[in-house]
């Protein structure tokens, strides 16, 4: 079912399933693997967007269930909430009589329910549009009713009790107007605490945490006494005790800053960008933690957006690299990672740019702190845009689109121990566009690497290739 390509001998590619015949855009919405099979959202142009699975043991696939009947779409996944407890996915669906709300599937047994209904009626409660995080048994997710507008709510999968965790916001009418928005740039787990951000309402967007073992919460700091301090906006990560985000205080923009949930100190970390009210947006494009160290994306206002560097351990900061040397006007940032970013072993590789056009993967070597550009797969001052949509590690080797020079975007790889780079296939080959793999959807299971892509025949299907 499909055809098979094979190029340079590095392995088979192949169409799985032709779940349409016209494009099924799998996993436009969701995508999730439980144990050897992949759910996700599928077109088959008779029953709309829902729920199906493919098998990589068996290579069948099948619809999972018929949520919304008839022709219209359930759309499951599409407020972008996917969690798995146990067998069990959770996930946003929308039946077409009770809006976009909670449901259920038990891969074990095969059932699907709604789980809940936050917006009584016709209304689409959207669960996990801004939060979604698992504690315990319990899902804690954002959810929007027309009594609270959107707060967060939560669901304990062990006895199927659902209810408002707290109203943190204000200006409700009755209508669905308002909330707190919580986890709109931030969610976190720190122990038994949850921190997030939210809109106390006279405050703004600031840090706020819910103690689940205690059901208190309560707003951690007020970063910002003149408005929105929106943590966590851009980046955050959690080092040791310590989150570390981006957040700005009205003054000096958006900056790096700290909470340390040990001791409950909060502080501005460091002002890369020195000038007032104007931030250093870190963290905008790619993020990683490397060690004690995170490594991320901003600009000085000097040298243009490049990589920066904070080790949590001795406080430090500093520009990693400077790929870009030019200085001034529009084409002096490199923007790091504004297309992927991936972390294999100590070296981080990432898309930049150097010059006015020229997009292509590079690569900084964490331990001796050294930058090479990866490969100039498009080569000249056009762009390959490599991993805008997808970018896998399998061993050694980081599989990714890009564009190369005749074959559009089709699926590249590069091999980070002998520094090979090359292409993987050409799916569609008639196409200066290309097939575009993993524009919905991308997943490693076991050795093999199962993506969307369009062949310019079956239009947008299931796909799989396995490294040699």
């Amino acid at each position: 079912n499909g055809s098979t390509t094979t190029t340079n001998g590095n392995g088979s590619t192949w169409m799985t399933a032709d779940i349409s015949g016209g494009g099924s855009s799998p996993g436009s919405q969701f995508s999730i693997l439980v144990g050897d099979t992949i759910y996700f959202d599928a077109d088959d142009w008779f029953d709309g967007h829902e729920l199906w699975a493919y098998d990589s043991s068996n290579h069948t696939s099948w619809q999972v269930a018929d949520i919304n009947p008839g022709s219209q779409s359930s759309n499951p996944g599409y407020s972008g909430m996917t969690i798995l407890v146990g067998d069990t996915i959770y996930f946003s669906a929308n039946d077409g009589s009770t809006g976009n709300e909670l449901w259920a599937h038990d891969t074990s047994n095969h059932s699907t329910w709604r789980v809940t209904d936050v917006w009584n009626g016709s209304g689409n409660s959207n669960p996990g549009k801004f939060m979604s995080i698992l504690v315990g048994d319990t899902i804690y997710f954002s959810a929007h009713n027309a009594t609270f507008g959107i707060e967060m709510w939560a669901h304990d999968t062990s006895n199927h009790s659902t209810w408002l965790v707290d109203d943190l916001g204000t200006g409700n009418n009755g209508n669905g107007a308002g909330g707190s928005n919580p986890g709109i740039w931030l969610e976190i787990l720190v122990g038994d605490t949850l921190y997030f951000s939210a809109n106390g309402g006279s405050t703004g967007h600031e840090l706020w945490a819910h103690d689940t073992s205690n059901q208190s919460t309560w707003r951690v700091a007020d970063i910002s006494s003149s408005g929105d301090g929106n943590p966590g906006r851009y980046m955050h990560h959690l080092v040791g005790d310590t989150i570390y985000f981006s957040a700005t205080d009205g003054t000096t923009g958006d900056e790096l800053w700290a909470h340390d949930t040990s001791n409950h100190s909060t502080w501005q970390v460091a002002d890369i960008r020195a000038q007032t009210g104007a931030g250093s947006y870190l963290g905008e494009y790619m993020s990683i933690l490397v060690g004690d160290t995170i490594y991320f994306d901003a600009s000085d206002g000097i040298t243009g957006t490049e990589l920066w560097a904070h080790n949590a351990s001795n406080h430090s900061t500093w520009r990693a690299t400077d790929i870009n040397t030019a200085s001034g006007g529009g084409n002096d940032n490199t923007d790091p990672g504004y297309y992927f970013s991936i972390l294999v072993g100590d070296t981080l590789y990432f898309s930049a740019r150097q010059g006015s056009q020229d997009t292509e993967p590079w690569a900084y070597d964490t331990s001796n702190h050294s930058t090479w550009r990866v490969a100039d797969i498009n080569s000249g001052y056009t762009s390959s845009i490599p991993g805008q949509f997808m970018s896998i590690l399998v061993g050694d080797t980081i599989y990714f689109d890009a564009i190369g020079g005749t074959s559009g975007n089709e699926l590249w790889a590069h091999d980070t121990s002998n520094y090979s780079t090359w292409l993987v296939a050409d799916i569609w080959p008639q196409s200066n566009v290309g097939s575009v793999p993993g524009q919905h959807m991308s997943m490693l299971v076991g050795d093999t690497i199962y993506f969307d892509a369009d062949d310019g025949v079956n239009s947008r299907e299931l796909w799989a290739h396995q490294p040699a």
